[in-house]
């Protein structure tokens, strides 16, 4: 299926269906398997809105970690993605393949708190649609040009702010042992964050 068509197949103005954004192939049921925020129980997160979904098609093969970094926020049915480093989205999403799981919007499911077109269930859920995507990045892309999708690009940000994202991303390095502990993180953060990670650098010498 050519990536920029297979968002024409779907109507995306539906609220009828929520979906679950995932690079796991043949999933039949979800499980609740997250962590649910103020809660010490397992749940399942879906949303009405599928470029919020797209977002958490995560590969960690080619990022060299399970962490999702997510950086986007929902308004107004619209997704803000926000990159806190140069050509963050095409980085982490070009070339990525995943899948979109439906499943019918139903009472039984329980709105997230103080966060739009966000759902959960701590009960499987069976899935009605899988929708393969065949590339991420050129997903987003439709999505941008639709108008559901927005990308604030790091190098378009003035260096205040670019300087703001980088200590941020440092003091998240030096704090998270990161720098001695060798892990998929260490790498995570090194190949991706150079800037935030020769400044976390810096403050442990």
């Amino acid at each position: 299926m050519d990536p920029k068509h297979f968002l024409q197949e779907m109507d995306i103005s539906s609220k009828d269906f929520l979906y679950h954004g995932s690079s796991v192939q043949g999933i039949k049921i979800l499980k609740p398997v997250s962590d649910l925020h103020n809660c010490d129980k397992k749940g399942i997160y879906l949303t009405s809105n599928i470029p919020y979904a797209l977002v958490y098609i995560w590969d960690s093969l080619k990022t060299g970690t399970n962490r999702k970094w997510v950086t986007c926020g929902l308004k107004r049915g619209i997704v803000y993605y926000e990159e806190q480093f140069p050509n963050q989205l095409q980085e982490f999403y070009e070339g990525v393949k995943g899948y979109l799981y439906a499943v019918p919007k139903e009472s039984t499911l329980q709105a997230v708190e103080k966060r739009e077109e966000m759902y959960f269930s701590t009960d499987p859920i069976a899935v009605h649609q899988t929708i393969y995507v065949p590339d991420v990045y050129q997903a987003l892309c439709k999505c941008q040009e639709e108008g559901t999708f927005r990308l604030l690009k790091f190098t378009d940000a003035v260096r205040e702010k670019q300087q703001q994202l980088i200590d941020m991303i440092s003091d998240c390095i030096y704090k998270s042992g990161a720098l001695t502990a060798k892990n998929d993180d260490s790498y995570f953060f090194q190949k991706y964050f150079k800037e935030a990670w020769k400044k976390a650098e810096a403050k442990n010498n």
